[in-house]
């Protein structure tokens, strides 16, 4: 490892090098003398071998500062891969829904209650009546954090993705009794159901079925969330391409996109 005693072992090499260099300068204008003097070839022989183990030292140090700098390389690397993994998770958190779909699974216990009721009774030779077909409608998702970020103040003034996110609920609860009501056959709708269907038939056209899209006055009885915020959230929805406006002879549809 690169640390402080091995530089200070470097430091002292050097200057013994140092010193020996500058003995050896005393005998430059002699150089026959010198020469001639075995203790002077030894001298000089020695400060040979000091720069020889000098150079060797200082490869050997160049090469732990590679190794050091590589290390270092791998290590950023690292904590790129982290930094990607820790936005992941920050989006994650940021973006879950308020409300999660409940489990409707039966429990254990159900199922063997269940499934007894069905061994006990005996078959029937009646004619299996034919369903009548469920009418569905496309449910919008909610709106992420960087969506809202984007939608400008003058649209979404001071309404917050939590007020928008619950009329979404809103809009949902209320497709939900609509088209319950439209999949429901005639015979068997109440009087308040029945008026309600009729008025879903009447605000429908060819080109835009009653099970694809509300009304502003159909939240406010069905949506069963906070009517505030209505008119921006639904202006928001509308920026963000999540609903979209048919107007006829004064009738607005958001239609669900």
């Amino acid at each position: 490892v690169f640390n402080d005693a091995v530089m200070d072992q470097l430091v002292q090499l050097f200057a013994k090098e140092v010193r020996e260099v500058k003995e050896s300068l005393i005998f430059k204008e002699g150089k026959d003398e010198i020469l001639g003097n075995d203790l002077h070839i030894q001298t000089l022989l020695n400060i040979e071998a000091g720069l020889s183990n000098a150079e060797r030292e200082v490869n050997r140090m160049e090469s732990l500062v590679e190794e050091e700098e590589q290390a270092l390389q791998t290590s950023y690397q690292y904590l790129e891969l982290l930094k990607y993994q820790r936005d992941r998770i920050e989006f994650a958190l940021n973006n879950l829904p308020d409300k999660l779909p409940q489990s409707t699974r039966p429990s254990h216990s159900q199922s063997q209650v269940v499934l007894q009721d069905v061994n006990n009774k005996q078959p029937k030779d009646k004619k299996k009546k034919k369903k009548r077909n469920q009418i569905s409608f496309s449910k919008l998702q909610y709106v992420r954090v960087e969506e809202m970020e984007g939608v400008p103040t003058y649209v979404k003034k001071r309404v917050t993705r939590e007020q928008v996110n619950d009329v979404i609920d809103g809009i949902h609860n209320t497709m939900e009794t609509k088209c319950k009501i439209l999949s429901m056959p005639r015979s068997k709708l109440g009087d308040a159901k029945m008026s309600a269907w009729r008025k879903f038939k009447e605000d429908e056209r060819d080109d835009c079925p009653a099970h694809t899209f509300f009304l502003e006055t159909e939240i406010r009885d069905y949506g069963e969330c906070s009517i505030k915020h209505l008119r921006t959230s639904l202006a928001i929805l509308r920026t963000l391409k999540r609903v979209k406006e048919h107007r006829t002879k004064g009738c607005v549809r958001m239609v669900l996109q």
